[in-house]
């Protein structure tokens, strides 16, 4: 699976690593407006990151195929944490047979239970889920306050990040550690 994954990474860098240096060459011919300080104190990309006053297409494409290939990688990456908390339990299918009673649609005349892991039981999803609710609504929260706020800073748009990302967590650890894990195998005619 390594090697798969990097001969990706390795295509996609190939194909738009020129796609990116060529956009960026031809949105560089512009010039840098300077606010005059005197008359409005308050500074709309003002914020921990020095920030152009203006974007133009060429790099927000740039920021935008990053930003796809980072929820790419993140997802990948959340797969493999669910594939590893759910097959830290042990397969409770022997010859065909499962030990608890199952749904009648897994066992039919052309499909069966392969593997069947049921869901973990212990504290420590409970105890994640209730964080990462937590942590969704601080940065709900937070939006709303710099919503509400006079001046737009780039801290929306982090805010709006890490809310995602905590709802993203929270639905992966309800995934990994309140639903069973299955793997059925089907006869099929082609």
């Amino acid at each position: 699976m390594k090697r798969e994954t990097a001969i990706i990474i390795l295509l996609i860098g190939v194909v738009l690593l020129p796609m990116w240096y060529v956009a960026y060459q031809s949105g560089n011919g512009h010039e840098h407006v300077k606010l005059n300080q005197k008359v409005s104190n308050i500074s709309a990309t003002g914020a921990f990151i020095n920030m152009p006053s203006e974007v133009k297409p060429n790099t927000a494409g740039i920021v935008s195929w990053i930003a796809v290939f980072g929820l790419v990688g993140i997802l990948m990456s959340y797969m493999k944490v669910i594939e590893r908390i759910q097959t830290s339990t042990g397969s409770i299918v022997s010859g065909g047979r499962v030990g608890v009673p199952v749904p009648s649609f897994f066992n039919t005349e052309h499909r069966w239970l392969v593997d069947y892991r049921p869901a973990i039981d212990n504290n420590r999803g409970l105890i994640l889920m209730t964080l990462f609710t937590i942590t969704t609504i601080i940065f709900a929260a937070l939006i709303v306050q710099e919503g509400l706020g006079l001046a737009r800073t780039q801290f929306i748009g982090i805010y709006a990040m890490m809310l995602f990302l905590s709802l993203a967590e929270v639905v992966m650890v309800y995934y990994a550690y309140f639903i069973p894990h299955t793997q059925v195998a089907e006869e099929r005619e082609h």
